[in-house]
């Protein structure tokens, strides 16, 4: 879903949007990933919350949190708003990181390499998004290519895997 934002942001937006706001697709890109990892971060609460380590949540929000506005202070100044987009992406992705450290998350997960490949390929496309002033389509389609055969060998690693598990019963 999200690459097929990514791929119409800029056209949409300046189909919808007056020419005063037409910028605003470039800010669009880091905060789509922002709500992915926002929403990562979110399906691990539950874990500390039936641990009652509600403390934990609380901190790892909180040094989110400060990262997102110190990154922002600083950004902001350099490169305008977009750094205030790219501050919440980096925030997120720390509240996440700790969680998935915390909870043990990672350990767990199987193809990590391909879940890896996934979310670099987003960011690699956001960057080419937001600070293209007419970003190329067939680049675009290139990156949804690539997304796509990521996925594709992430869902067959995940088949296999509950192949096996299957199996071995």
């Amino acid at each position: 879903m999200t690459e097929a934002i990514l791929l119409i942001v800029q056209p949409l937006a300046e189909t919808l949007f007056s020419a005063a706001y037409q910028d605003v697709w470039q800010y669009v890109p880091f905060l789509l990933i922002a709500v992915i990892l926002s929403s990562f971060s979110s399906f691990l609460e539950v874990s500390y919350m039936a641990e009652k380590k509600t403390k934990q949540l609380v901190i790892t929000t909180l040094k989110g949190g400060v990262v997102n506005i110190a990154l922002s202070f600083l950004l902001i100044p350099f490169i305008g708003i977009i750094g205030a987009s790219i501050a919440t992406l980096i925030g997120f992705l720390i509240t996440w990181l700790l969680r998935m450290k915390q909870t043990r998350f990672f350990h767990q997960m199987q193809a990590k390499m391909f879940f890896w490949c996934s979310l670099v390929i987003l960011l690699v496309q956001s960057v080419y998004v937001s600070f293209s002033d007419v970003p190329n389509m067939f680049i675009q389609i290139g990156f949804a290519l690539m997304l796509i055969t990521c996925q594709l060998f992430l869902a067959k690693k995940m088949m296999r895997a509950k192949t096996a598990r299957r199996l071995a019963k």
